[in-house]
């Protein structure tokens, strides 16, 4: 925690921490003392503790369901339907700050729903083999958050939201067989994607106050938050994004002998882009601020082979790059998304599936990626806030170590009659990463980490239903898996998730 951040300094004062120099902005704290009335590094309590007196829960609801029909015209042509939904339902609160204090609290809502169809028709032609199809998706949220900054008296934001995305696709691949041996593969796919915005967005001077129930002035732009109350962050209008895009893929494929089989390929993606939803003062014009589309094109070399009975090799070397990658920046408190510029990342792979017996599996993985930025697109200006937590050349993408590998072994044990039961043990290795764009060392993953996961699965014929005992991280070990850093702003803390411990967990699955 940064003793001198504002919000924290504005903390302690009012909780009357002791040795604290009442200068503003910000405080000056005479040395750190563990005291609850202090906000500084004391205040931190250990992996899966904390001091936070805001409810920290989480509370979804899922439902959604999926129909597929598929029709055999002929021995020439499949036609097949996808049809789904879904509605989610999503509340929570969180005390960022995980002190006694009261720097940093929220509370969410959220509400959405999902449908989309899709249309194949699977041709064979001969040698000439290939799909064509439509897709459609939609989806409204309606988000509501509140966040309270500082002590009683201070100010909060209220935010209620409704976004929309409307996407469509038309896409076709196919592949000629050039040779029993040789073939080629091509695809396109045409995008247009349209995002909707339209919030109340507004701050209540006041932690007591009540929301005004039509707010309609403008909070002005000037890189503070406001204290009027009931101004609006951005205006009411409804603000729409379009975004449309053409991508491909190509591949040559050629079997050396029933054994060995090595590919190229090329191919492009597409990562619409959308607006940031979240302030905690006004943006240019009171108008949201948005990003573009993220777009990749990747090349990859590979090998699939089987070189004995029973066992399986799979091998790639690829490179990606994105141009126009997104990435969270932090502009003043709040996570925004912008464009962060051009990155690369190389890597090899190499993936073994081996069943010396019927009975016995063993798989394994090795992983390496070598990533970079190529150029840095810096955000743009902001009156005088700058977004800080950028990412910079020297940067390495978020999530990204170095090394993975994972080690598998199953055995299955014949129990008589149409019983089996199979344990299996996995060790999995990651190296060091970072969790956000500016590579922030407080929340890094700074050491190698091994993990042992095990189950134990009892099944009937042709496992129409299973038993399953699984253990998580059995040598409980201790690593973080994500993290936010706000050491630089106004509210002056960094947190850790923590993967969980050793977990232990029973399902039942049945297969009708």
């Amino acid at each position: 925690m940064n003793e001198g951040a504002l919000f924290v300094g504005v903390a302690s004062i009012s909780a009357g921490c002791p040795n604290i120099l009442d200068g503003f902005p910000p405080p000056l704290l005479v040395g750190p003392l563990a005291d609850s009335r202090c906000g500084n590094d004391a205040q931190a309590r250990g992996p899966f503790v904390n001091g936070g007196t805001f409810p920290a829960k989480s509370s979804l609801e899922n439902f959604g369901g999926s129909l597929v029909a598929e029709w055999e015209v002929n021995d020439n042509l499949t036609l097949k339907s996808i049809t789904a939904n879904r509605t989610l339902e999503w509340s929570g609160s969180r005390d960022a700050d995980n002190t006694p204090l009261l720097i940093l609290h929220t509370t969410y809502g959220s509400r959405s729903y999902q449908m989309s169809q899709e249309l194949q028709a699977s041709v064979e032609a001969g040698r000439l083999h290939g799909v064509v199809g439509l897709y459609y998706f939609d989806e409204t949220s309606k988000d509501r958050v509140v966040v309270q900054l500082g002590n009683p008296g201070t100010s909060y934001d209220t935010q209620r939201v409704r976004l929309d995305t409307e996407a469509w696709a038309a896409f076709s691949e196919w592949t000629f067989d050039v040779t029993d041996a040789l073939s080629a593969s091509a695809g396109i796919r045409y995008t247009e994607e349209t995002k909707g915005i339209q919030g109340v967005l507004f701050n209540v001077a006041g932690a007591n106050s009540p929301e005004p129930a039509a707010p309609t002035a403008l909070c002005p732009f000037n890189g503070a938050p406001p204290t009027q109350t009931g101004c609006l962050f951005l205006t009411t209008n409804r603000f729409e994004q379009e975004f449309t895009s053409t991508t491909g893929s190509a591949s040559v494929q050629y079997r050396w002998s029933p054994a060995l089989m090595t590919y190229f390929s090329w191919s492009q993606g597409f990562k619409s882009g959308g607006f940031n939803q979240r302030y905690n003062n006004a943006p240019p014009a009171n108008t949201p601020i948005g990003f573009n589309a993220e777009t990749a094109e990747t090349l990859e070399f590979g090998f699939k082979a089987n070189p004995i009975s029973g066992l399986r090799l799979n091998g790639a070397l690829f490179s990606t790059q994105y141009d126009d990658i997104q990435l969270t920046y932090r502009l003043g408190v709040v996570p925004l998304l912008f464009n962060a510029g051009v990155a690369t990342i190389d890597g090899a792979e190499l993936e073994m599936t081996w069943s010396p017996t019927a009975a016995l599996q063993i798989d394994a993985s090795l992983g390496y990626l070598d990533d970079g930025f190529d150029s840095i697109t810096n955000p743009p200006p902001f009156g005088p806030v700058t977004p800080t937590a950028a990412a910079n050349l020297n940067s390495t993408l978020p999530f990204t170590p170095d090394w993975q590998a994972h080690l598998g072994l199953a055995y299955t044990f014949g129990l008589g009659g149409d019983l089996t039961l199979t344990p299996r043990l996995d060790v999995s290795y990651t190296g060091q990463q970072f969790f956000d764009a500016g590579n922030s060392q407080e929340i890094a993953q700074r050491d190698d980490v091994t993990i042992l996961n095990g189950s134990m699965v009892l099944a009937g014929e042709g496992e129409r239903w299973r038993l399953s005992l699984k253990g998580d991280n059995l040598t409980d070990e201790l690593y973080p898996v994500a993290g936010t850093s706000s050491l630089s702003t106004a509210s002056g803390y960094a947190e850790i998730i923590y993967a969980r411990p050793r977990t232990f967990s029973v399902s039942i699955a049945a297969n009708f």
